[in-house]
Order: C-alpha cells, then structure tokens, then sequence
C-alpha cells in the first residue's frame, strides 16, 4: 500500500489535509520534517547516507576525543544519546534524523529555509505507532539520553559508538533539551542503525504521510509562515541568525527608537 500523499497549496489547504489523513493513525501525536525539495525524499539518517559501519564510529570517537578540549559541557562518557545529539547540533553526519513536533517549524524548513523555486515536500511522523512495529517494541515515546532512556534504545545509541547487538533498528525518540535549539525547534529524533529509508520500510503507509509544496506555491506559504512569527532569529536563536535575518529584511522594517536601546 502506498504512503499516503497529497498537494497542497497553502497552509490552510495543509492543516485541511493534515486532519484528513492523521486520524487514520489513531489518536497520536505527530511530528513533521521539511525537505526543502520534494525530489529529496528518502528518508535517511546523514551518517548512513556516506559512511559505513567502521566509518561512523571512527567519526563519532573522533569527535568525542576533540571536543572535550573544546568546551566544559560536555556529555558523561557512556551517555551516547547525549553524544549523538550534540553532534547532530553541530553538523556531523550521525544516525538521527531530525524531527519536529511544529507543524509550521516544518513548513518554515521547507519553503523558507533555503531560497530556491522547486517543489517541496512536508512528511508527517506518527511516533508511537512507528514505535510499536519494530522488533522491540515501546509503548509511547522515551527518552533518547539520560539515565531514563529504555535500553533498547541506549544499545541502538551505543551502537553507534562501538558493536553492542541490537534487536530494532529504528525508534522515535525524544531527547532532554540540551541546547536552545532543540527548545524552539520543538526538536524530535528517529534514529536509525542503518540506511535503509523510513519511506521504504514495509508498512510506512500505516505511521508516515507527505504533502508535496508545488514550486509555485511557496511564496504563498512564506508569506504566510512569517505572518504567523516563523522566522529565522527564533528558530536558530544566535546572533549570527539574529545578524542575518536583520540583513535581509532591511533596515527599512526597524522600527526600534533609539531611546529604547
């Protein structure tokens, strides 16, 4: 059966076909991922899209070794979790794949985040039903990190770090806020012990859904999107972004006096 899918125009034709398709899950909460072009479809965790095995744990061994002289926050030793969270944060290639329980998070990815004019595509997650069709399955969602992560999903972790058996290859996790993106993202995980894309796993169709962007409708979606207060300075909330928002929008749209600074 195939996933189901849709087109969608604008965000109120995306919120009209979004409850049209979740209640076919069941009565469960849903994240969303934004892919800024539709033609990107497969859903795969970065790190098995160019590494192997060895490859991986050489990068993440790597990673932990630099990073302890590079900064004081970071994780204990054997809280891989934390690890693989961190390391997503900062841009290495790991086995998790972002999530986000923000519908409009996930429509800002896709058609604001990066300015190009080609269909786009919006995925829908059902969490806890993905969760309940794996070999081991959890009831609900937990903890990726922390000492109150389930342990099949500490081994799945751990298994990026060294060769530890692992009965399910993929979950949807959360993960303890460790950074303020995390926060505003309203950030979720699956992650994932091999390559194989979520989109293909055989009953997709019962825990993932897509709403396809057409090229031409993407500025009525940004329009929208900034309406509704989507923008990149509260999304990435650093000041480079803040820097770059405010370089792009103009001074024109400042409208701050000076005696307020």
């Amino acid at each position: 059966m195939a996933i189901p899918s849709a087109s969608v125009k604008d965000m109120s034709e995306l919120i009209r076909q979004l409850r049209q398709v979740a209640p076919s899950f069941g009565h469960n909460q849903y994240w969303f991922r934004g892919h800024t072009q539709q033609k990107d479809r497969p859903l795969v965790a970065s790190v098995h899209r160019y590494f192997n095995a060895a490859e991986e744990r050489q990068l993440v061994l790597q990673f932990q070794a630099g990073a302890v002289g590079r900064t004081s926050h970071c994780p204990a030793g054997d809280d891989f979790g934390s690890w693989l969270v961190l390391m997503q944060h900062y841009g290495l290639p790991t086995r998790l794949l972002d999530w986000t329980r923000s519908l409009i998070v996930a429509a800002y990815f896709a058609v604001v985040h990066e300015p190009i004019n080609e269909d786009a595509a919006i995925w829908l997650l059902a969490p806890e039903r993905l969760n309940m069709l794996v070999p081991e399955p959890i009831d609900g969602i937990c903890l990726l990190n922390g000492h109150v992560a389930a342990p099949q999903v500490r081994s799945l972790a751990e298994a990026a770090f060294r060769e530890v058996p692992c009965k399910s290859e993929l979950y949807a996790v959360l993960s303890q806020d460790l950074d303020m993106r995390v926060l505003v993202q309203s950030g979720a995980f699956t992650i994932h012990a091999s390559g194989v894309p979520l989109d293909e796993h055989p009953r997709a169709q019962e825990f993932l859904a897509r709403f396809d962007v057409p090229a031409a409708s993407r500025t009525a979606f940004q329009e929208e999107l900034s309406a509704m207060g989507a923008r990149r300075s509260l999304l990435f909330p650093d000041l480079h972004n803040l820097a770059r928002e405010l370089a792009t929008t103009g001074a024109q749209n400042i409208k701050i006096s000076e005696r307020q600074l």
